[in-house]
């Protein structure tokens, strides 16, 4: 399957994932975008780092896309706060509505060094799988709370969350059979002892 991003002017991913943190409607620094970005997509999606996110930010301004407004007045230092406009709005429902599929790119640094455990000590081999699955487990847990709090919310009636909902219980499957397969190659390592 071939992937195909230049027949469109598209953005940086980095754009639309700033774009789409501005599009739930509140105001945002900066800062609170890379807070939100830990808190939220980095089950899926890495964050970015905060000099890529003031990057983007200028990108988007330059663009019109989002605009920038001096909230100094509530805080006690210098706050400049960052909202979608309708381009910005209307670019982000263009990359979603429009964009080509994009495989998700899979760095298994665990699985890799598995792979070639050949060369390496069984028991390193064990150790790793385990930080591995408890690592998974982490997520699900991190995961699952995040899940209920969204699902609350859209049986509430807010709607505003509804997708980010079936995104996390993607995320839970995924984390899910992460951890199986953790499992499964723990006890196959144990096995060959």
């Amino acid at each position: 399957m071939s992937v195909k991003r230049e027949s469109e002017n598209w953005l940086p991913s980095t754009s639309y994932v700033v774009l789409g943190l501005l599009s739930f409607g509140t105001r945002l620094t900066g800062y609170e975008i890379r807070q939100w970005a830990l808190e939220s997509t980095r089950f899926f999606w890495a964050a970015p780092a905060m000099s890529q996110i003031y990057r983007e930010l200028e990108r988007l301004q330059t663009r019109g896309l989002v605009d920038e407004r001096d909230d100094s007045g509530e805080h006690d230092r210098a706050r400049k706060t960052f909202g979608l406009t309708p381009s910005g709005l209307a670019e982000l429902q263009r990359w979603v509505n429009g964009a080509p599929f994009e495989p998700p790119t899979i760095r298994h640094a665990a699985a890799f060094r598995l792979f070639v455990g050949h060369v390496g000590d069984r028991a390193r081999l064990i150790e790793l799988v385990e930080e591995h699955q408890a690592w998974a487990s982490e997520m699900l847990t991190d995961l699952g709370q995040i899940h209920d709090d969204l699902r609350a919310g859209t049986a509430a009636g807010d709607d505003t969350f509804r997708y980010a909902e079936m995104v996390a219980q993607w995320g839970l499957t995924f984390y899910g059979g992460d951890e199986q397969a953790s499992n499964d190659a723990l006890a196959r390592l144990e096995d060959d002892r």
